[in-house]
Formats: structure tokens, sequence, C-alpha cells
């Protein structure tokens, strides 16, 4: 095995459940590098919040690159350079919020720093009583996030917008989300596919979060022109994912290896699996199948 390029998702991946990379991965990562192996970040994430973490792994000394909206944005690093770009219009988004609201499911357009949001009446009985169950702070919306029924997205988005509709003054997106308790998203999906499938890749992130994004666009669409800028190959790749818009980007590696904290499906299409995120998962891995052949 002669791997060139470590590709890592994100939430559920690469951080742990307080949302950190903890020493031991970061000592191994940091290893890996030392050797000559390039490192990419791949989330559905904006870039720009990434560029924190692609510090804390040294990138902006080895370089690397930083895959952004599952796939939409390609950023080279240390420079910040937007090697890809793609968005959604508005003429589809504003599709995706009727049938949010037909369905009664929270709709999100998710922008470079801002959300706009629809939330359905029918859950802010949920939202309140979570509220009150967690202690939330009141200056935090009411916006759910991948695992959560509401998460703090100030850091990444500072700017959040409850709406209704989505209106054209609004603009072009990065991507849109749909959010719902696990077992309200679980009878969705088949619904969403059959109306939008031909239209939109459909990543379902977690059991209670969705993503749509133009078709064709991913995190193995643009990993490809890594492979291409980096000069490597399939079999000189490996990636970490746990949720099932990793996918595309095991079907881009030789070596696709999924969290042991991964979705069923994503287990079903592994190389290998690793422990969870919480205990250190990647850094494992790399002693195991990377960091002791670097050294023979």
């Amino acid at each position: 095995m002669n791997i060139k390029l470590i590709v890592m998702d994100m939430d559920g991946t690469l951080l742990n459940e307080e949302g950190v990379i903890t020493q031991e991965t970061l000592n191994a990562l940091w290893a890996a590098q030392e050797t000559g192996i390039h490192l990419a970040i791949a989330s559905g994430r904006n870039p720009i919040g990434l560029m924190a973490f692609a510090k804390l792994l040294r990138m902006d000394r080895f370089g690397g690159y930083l895959v952004g909206i599952n796939g939409a944005m390609l950023v080279k690093v240390p420079e910040m350079r937007t090697l890809i770009r793609h968005q959604m219009p508005p003429v589809d988004i504003q599709d995706l919020f009727h049938y949010g609201r037909e369905m009664n499911i929270e709709t999100m357009a998710v922008h470079d720093e801002t959300i706009y949001s629809y939330i359905p009446s029918s859950l802010n009985e949920l939202k309140l009583a979570y509220r009150k169950e967690k202690n939330i702070d009141p200056a935090i919306m009411d916006a759910a996030g991948v695992w959560t029924l509401i998460q703090d997205h100030r850091k990444n988005y500072p700017h959040f917008h409850l709406v209704e509709n989505y209106l054209d003054v609004y603009g072009s997106a990065n991507k849109v989300c749909f959010a719902h308790e696990p077992e309200v998203m679980d009878k969705f999906y088949p619904l969403l596919l059959k109306r939008f499938g031909d239209r939109f890749n459909v990543m379902r992130t977690s059991p209670r979060w969705y993503e749509l994004s133009p078709k064709g666009i991913d995190k193995g669409s643009a990993l490809e022109e890594v492979k291409k800028l980096l000069g490597i190959t399939s079999e000189e790749m490996m990636c970490f994912g746990d949720g099932e818009n990793d996918l595309p980007m095991f079907s881009a590696c030789a070596y696709p290896i999924a969290m042991d904290n991964a979705m069923p499906l994503v287990k079903e299409k592994a190389w290998a699996i690793t422990a969870k995120n919480t205990e250190d998962g990647i850094a494992q891995a790399l002693r195991k199948y990377v960091l002791t052949s670097s050294k023979t």
C-alpha cells in the first residue's frame, strides 16, 4: 500500500463528540504528512469554517485541499485559492422550500455565512421541550443540527433568518438541507428521492439531516480533481467517513474506511471499518495500515 492522499470527513469522523480533533489523531496525521502524504478535509461545511482545523493539522505548512459543501467547493491550502465552486440558483431552492413546507420538514438554504430557514409550526413544541431539557441559551436560534434538534450555528453562520418562502433577492446558496426527527426523515427519504432524485444529489448525512446539491456534484467529483492535481490514482488514496454523503468519496478511493459509528450502508461499502470517532478511529487505522508500512 502506497498512500499519497488521506481524505477525512469532519463531523462523526475527524471530530469527536465535543467537535475537536484529539491529540492522538493530530499526532497520527502530522506523522503521515512528515512522510510526504497529503491531507484533504471533505465536509458539508464551507471551507472558510474548515481552515482553523486545517491549521491544527498543519496543512498550512504541508499544503493540502479543502473539499467543502459536499464537493461544491474545492480550495487549495495554505493559499486558500478556490479551484471549484458550484451553487444552487434561487429557482431550485424555491422548489425545495415549497416541498419542505408541503411535507412539514425543516428546510435550510445555506450560504457562506448565512442560513435562511423554514421551521414548520409542528416542530415548535418539540423544540421548546428540547430547549428546556438542554437549558439552551435563548440567543441560539431554533435551527436543527446534523445530530441535534437545535444547534448553535453562530460560529460558522453568524447570520440566521427565519423565512416562510425563499426569495430571489436571497441569491444562490451552497446547499439545501432538510431536518426532522429520524423516524420522520426515514419516511420522507423515498418521497424526496421520487420527487427530486433526478434533479439533485440527495445525501443522508445523518438519520435526522439530509443535504441536497446540484446533480453530479459531490465529494467524489471534487476528489477526482484533487487526484488530477496531485497526479495520483485511486490506489494511492485512503478516505474516512461515516455518513451517506461520504459514499461518492468512497467510490473515488481504493481504501475507503468507515468509522464504527457510521451509517449501515457506509459500513457495507467500506474496505475496512475502524474504531468510532470518539475512540481515535482515524489514528488507529493510520497506525495499522499507513504509518507502519511507511517505515518498511
